[in-house]
């Protein structure tokens, strides 16, 4: 059976929807939330997005607040979890996945094996490129902002149509969105185009005390102090494991991020030779080919110390230089 058919159906069969993406939500985690939202609303649903995170400090210029759901109904016909790979992404969300009557997972992390009563889940850029490229192609109306916020999703998990998974469909589908007045200024121009000087001096410090193993892995401890002594955010300094990557001749870049005393957040990224999802799997989590990321119990310190002698392993295993 048609899974995005069934999808349609449920769709229309439905009033109130609830929409959540993951938890400390990145571009396409909110593009895809908030422009499906849109999109529902504009077909006469009474869809919603769950606030189980904080915003993006850097996506402040496109939150919208009219969008959030505020208890605005009990019955919940259904729910729908977007950029999230797995179930616990959704934070506390859970609980009206739970209460709804029907469920749906829109997806493209490759670890995702489903959970929900109608999983699409395909090989693709970013979420909002799935969804996008689904509503084209069933004729659905795509609303001028709505288009912004896919277009969004797709810009940012692709680093500006950089990485290896941004294809020719991926930008067809760019395209279409643009065609319908996606407004790529206004991303453009608050993401890339105001560069933040103590982002800088961060970045550059993270790289001075990085750490090499052979000439093609890097990684770098991220502690709290690290980024109030710069008055950043963690939402500021997400895209430094890209950063560090993007260093001449690196294959691996990894970081340890301190989220708090007992638990770490780990981020992955590869160029064109390692599946950084299966070392993200060691430790919980997952993700895609060449980025990917977990979490991992201990102080930041001896979670960086486990990193470390991983990638040392994936060093001697010579896993890295095939």
């Amino acid at each position: 059976m048609n899974v995005k058919n069934n999808f349609f159906k449920l769709v229309q069969q439905s009033n109130n929807i609830l929409i959540s993406a993951h938890v400390n939500p990145d571009g396409d985690a909110i593009g895809s939330s908030f422009g499906l939202a849109l999109v529902l609303q504009s077909l006469g649903k009474n869809a919603k997005i769950i606030r189980n995170d904080h915003y993006p400090t850097n996506l402040e210029f496109l939150k919208r607040e009219d969008l959030y759901f505020n208890d605005d109904f009990d019955d919940i016909d259904l729910f729908i979890a977007v950029d999230s790979a797995d179930i616990k992404r959704i934070g506390i969300s859970k609980t009206y996945f739970d209460k709804a009557k029907s469920t749906v997972c829109i997806d493209h992390h490759i670890t995702n094996e489903g959970y929900a009563d109608i999983n699409i889940i395909l090989r693709s850029s970013s979420t909002c490129e799935m969804l996008a490229e689904m509503l084209i192609d069933y004729d659905v109306y795509i609303p001028q902002d709505a288009a912004t916020y896919f277009y969004l999703g797709i810009l940012t998990d692709t680093f500006r149509f950089s990485y290896v998974s941004a294809n020719s469909t991926t930008l067809r589908v760019a395209a279409n969105l643009l065609d319908i007045n996606a407004d790529k200024n206004l991303i453009h121009e608050n993401l890339y185009e105001k560069l933040n000087t103590n982002l800088l001096f961060f970045q550059a410090e993270v790289i001075k005390n990085a750490t090499r193993i052979g000439d093609k892995i890097i990684a770098a401890k991220i502690t709290r102090e690290l980024v109030r002594k710069y008055g950043l955010d963690f939402d500021k300094i997400e895209n430094i494991v890209s950063v560090l990557r993007s260093i001449d001749g690196i294959e691996v870049s990894a970081i340890v991020r301190e989220d708090g005393d007992i638990e770490q957040k780990l981020s992955f990224r590869s160029q064109n030779i390692v599946d950084v999802s299966e070392i993200a799997k060691e430790f919980g989590g997952g993700g895609h080919t060449r980025a990917a990321g977990a979490s991992c119990k201990g102080s930041v310190d001896e979670v960086f110390d486990i990193l470390l002698n991983r990638l040392e392993k994936l060093y001697e295993d010579g896993d890295i230089s095939r």
